[in-house]
């Protein structure tokens, strides 16, 4: 009885440390072991994790980082939380009228000198402000409330669309939908199809090629030509892009990417 109660707890955890390395892409390295361990995981768990990561001949492990296989482990989206909110007056006063702009009805939201609002009314410094920005939209476009979204890659969008309300009284809005749940259900493969393509020390993220190697998954049903973008977004508010700063774009990290 105590060993079956033991074996349980065991497996408990093993499944908690990895659900908790899933949000962080299931890459273990430097960054993200050193969050694991403000979250409470011991080191001896983590180790044990790894050595279970490396006996799968499909986890690659490059530069200093482990990226646990699909098998082992499946990306999820992360889970950011911004002390932004959508009905921040900050936020809400740059949102656009549903009718503002005649080839694309929709509500965007445009942050023309958001950063200089949010030092005068939030007293934050410039990072942050530029840190929260984008954790706010690595949120909102995880939860669906926001989408960056055309069916046409020659055709930007207008902006970061609002979704939700009255905002959703738009003709593509089943298309936006349907668009964002397939996202978040193949977020791992969408993840992982592109890894090989990025250079961690040199090259953005997702690549280039990104948007045709989507068309590959089988069950990534979507009609969004700006999927790398959304993905891109969630990137940078997540700190999978790191050291991004007003004036570095960043540096990816797997499992976006490998080192060269």
């Amino acid at each position: 009885m105590f060993l079956a109660f033991s074996t349980d707890a065991a497996t408990a955890a093993e499944s908690q440390i990895t659900g908790f390395f899933a949000g962080q892409g299931c890459a273990i390295g430097p960054a993200t072991r050193a969050l694991a361990t403000a979250e409470g995981f011991d080191s001896g768990s983590i180790d044990a994790l790894i050595e279970t990561a490396r006996a799968d001949p499909d986890s690659i492990e490059t530069g200093g980082w482990l990226v646990m296989s699909s098998t082992l482990c499946k990306i999820r989206p992360p889970q950011v939380r911004s002390e932004l909110r959508l009905s921040d007056p900050e936020i809400r006063s740059r949102i656009t009228a549903i009718d503002e702009y005649e080839d694309e009805t929709g509500c965007f939201l445009h942050a023309d000198n958001l950063y200089e609002e949010l030092l005068a009314t939030r007293g934050w410094p410039p990072e942050k402000a530029n840190t929260e920005y984008l954790r706010f939209l690595a949120e909102n476009l995880v939860s669906g409330d926001l989408a960056f979204y055309s069916d046409d890659p020659l055709r930007t969008p207008a902006g970061l669309q609002l979704t939700s309300g009255a905002c959703a009284n738009v003709p593509a809005i089943g298309e936006i939908e349907r668009s964002h749940e397939s996202l978040i259900a193949n977020f791992d493969e969408l993840i992982r199809i592109d890894m090989g393509n990025v250079i961690c020390e040199s090259d953005d993220a997702p690549s280039w090629k990104a948007s045709q190697l989507y068309k590959d998954i089988e069950t990534f049903d979507s009609s969004n030509a700006w999927t790398s973008a959304e993905l891109r977004f969630i990137a940078m508010g997540a700190g999978w892009i790191e050291g991004i700063t007003m004036s570095d774009k960043g540096i990816p990290r797997p499992p976006l990417c490998v080192f060269k």
